[in-house]
């Protein structure tokens, strides 16, 4: 660095000068990475776990054979399809080959190789027919009639119903769901086809009392305010229903608009129009954030703004000081007219 010599500095006066250079430059760099990649190691770890509870999530379900199955008399092609090591296809099928048969559900997990996971996913889809011995445990299907709004849940097993399906059935039950006719069954998510087959001549639905339904509907309730026990009181919301409407009613900070209800896992448009005559939203003030000094997770943790739109408006509050006006937002990158109006009632500007 010649042009330091009109200086006239010293060996030692050149070396520090280039040296504090150095660790100016490194703190404007440091400066910049913390504008554009905000450190919140409370937020990295929540979204680590998400990440990993949804990857369990995943896994489990890729895992999930979607039909009942005997597995004394499975095809090769079948023993093929399943998410299972090579290992342990070959020994399954060495099994069946030597005419050995599978006592109980469990004795899968005698096949050398057998994923313990997969069976776990998979037991209450196991069922054997073969007639053994009086003290032997096993699944047996047993055809009777009944009706889907009242059967219980030990008919649900003698029926050959897996645990899966029965508890989709009776949760749909508790939220309200009623069976009109045998084919609603099949509205069930994921509910089996060829269960449905062996059961659709036996399924008897009682006709439903017009007027009780409407004693049961002469009711409003203000969403905004309502505890679990007055939610309870709406025909087609049970307790899982009645928890999500309050946690996503705490999450939001308050509904401004009954349709903020199909936001809700679980509420489509029909369920909608079943719930409107019984419910209103009151003239309480939604809870409100203050857009300059509200944390990153604060802000993400709001259901309309996801973590990208927050990183900007982070970003953009450290450049800018302030945000001078809520319409300001619909200028940044990745946030809509359509965004900011929706957000309108929940932020405020301070």
């Amino acid at each position: 660095m010649k042009w330091l010599d009109k200086f006239n500095l010293t060996a030692t006066e050149k070396k520090g000068f280039i040296v504090l250079a150095v660790l100016i430059f490194v703190a404007l760099l440091v400066r910049i990475a913390v504008l554009f990649y905000p450190n919140n190691p409370e937020l990295k770890q929540s979204r680590l776990l998400d990440d990993l509870e949804q990857w369990e999530v995943n896994k489990r379900e890729s895992l999930r054979v979607q039909h009942r199955f005997n597995p004394n008399t499975v095809s090769d092609e079948f023993i093929d399809s399943l998410k299972i090591s090579a290992y342990a296809k070959k020994n399954w099928r060495n099994y069946l080959a030597k005419n050995r048969l599978f006592k109980e559900p469990e004795d899968v997990l005698k096949i050398y190789g057998m994923d313990t996971l997969w069976y776990e996913v998979n037991k209450d889809s196991i069922y054997i027919t073969e007639k053994l011995p009086a003290k032997e445990s096993v699944l047996r299907v047993e055809l009777f009639e009944f009706d889907p709004n009242q059967v219980t849940p030990t008919d649900l097993k003698k029926l050959g119903f897996p645990d899966w399906v029965a508890n989709r059935l009776l949760n749909y039950r508790k939220s309200g769901g009623m069976f009109k006719k045998p084919k609603d069954l099949l509205n069930l998510y994921d509910f089996p086809a060829d269960l449905y087959e062996e059961i659709e001549d036996y399924i008897k639905i009682a006709p439903i009392k017009a007027e009780k339904e409407i004693e049961k509907i002469a009711v409003s309730v203000n969403i905004n305010s309502a505890d679990s026990v007055e939610l309870l009181s709406i025909v087609g919301v049970g307790p899982t229903f009645a928890s999500r409407i309050i946690a996503y009613r705490n999450r939001l900070g308050g509904y401004y608009k009954t349709e903020q209800l199909k936001e809700i896992y679980g509420i489509d448009d029909q369920k909608y129009q079943d719930l409107l005559p019984q419910i209103f939203v009151g003239a309480q003030n939604v809870k409100t954030i203050n857009i300059n000094t509200a944390t990153f997770k604060v802000l993400l943790h709001h259901p309309y703004l996801n973590y990208e739109q927050v990183k900007v408006i982070v970003n953009y509050r450290e450049m800018f000081k302030e945000i001078k006006s809520i319409d300001d937002l619909k200028n940044l990158e990745g946030i809509t007219a359509k965004d900011v109006e929706r957000l309108k009632p929940y932020l405020r500007v301070e």
